[in-house]
């Protein structure tokens, strides 16, 4: 995991990182052997994830549009990566 993301160091990618289903803007600040970390310029926090945590990594290397995340309720964007991280599922009764 940690080599395929490591030509993003310092770039913006495209994380869920409070939410599975809502894929924001960060900047991958940091990787290490065991975790990465993201700067979520909205709140000026940094989050450790661990690599056991994420789901799955998608790229798209074919253009240079990237990865187009949003939707129907929400501006498009595009990111080079995009990691999704795994979330406890809530139940609501």
């Amino acid at each position: 995991m940690k080599n395929l993301i490591n030509d993003y160091l310092n770039q913006e990618i495209g994380i869920n990182i409070h939410d599975a289903f809502h894929i924001e803007s960060v900047i991958l600040k940091h990787i290490d052997d065991e975790y990465f970390s993201v700067l979520r310029e909205k709140d000026q926090n940094t989050y450790h994830i661990p690599y056991f945590n994420i789901v799955r990594i998608v790229q798209n290397l074919e253009d240079n549009k990237g990865v187009t995340i949003g939707g129907l309720f929400q501006q498009k964007k595009n990111h080079q990566l995009v990691i999704k991280i795994g979330h406890i599922a809530r139940y609501i009764a």
